[in-house]
């Protein structure tokens, strides 16, 4: 009874194949614990045409191969989100910088750490009729 050759990476393939008597079959059985990385280039291995060697458990192979399209497909679309959130990200930045900006051209604003008191005294008014005489581009240009 041939014995199988448990491989979970090309390097233990490369191993068992160096070490071996090239007349006979080898077996193989992929280890179910072999990086998707590794699990692609054994599958680069793979011959229907001809070779020293069969795979025992091709399903283990072909899972993986799935598992590791899944997850560069999705590493794919975590890309794609990431440049749309930066887009976004990118234009609330210029928004704030326009507020910004807006807000230091206003004028002269009280100065950090003020505290308002109320002084005892007449009570104050606006002039609300000075406010007619303003034109309205006068009140936004300042």
């Amino acid at each position: 009874m041939e014995e199988t050759h448990s491989i979970a990476s090309i390097h233990d393939l490369r191993t068992v194949i160096r070490g071996s008597d090239r007349s006979t079959n080898l077996l193989f059985s992929v280890a179910e614990d072999a990086a998707l990385d590794d699990s692609r280039r054994i599958w680069e291995a793979v011959s229907m045409a001809s070779g020293h060697g069969r795979l025992d458990n091709l399903d283990i192979l072909i899972g993986k191969e799935d598992a590791r399209r899944l997850v560069v497909g999705r590493l794919l679309q975590v890309r794609a989100w990431s440049k749309f959130v930066g887009d976004q990200l990118q234009e609330v930045e210029e928004g704030i910088k326009l507020v910004e900006s807006r807000m230091e051209g206003a004028g002269p604003g009280l100065p950090r750490g003020f505290k308002s008191t109320k002084l005892i005294g007449p009570d104050l008014y606006l002039d609300t009729d000075i406010l007619e005489d303003i034109k309205v581009s006068e009140i936004t240009s300042t």
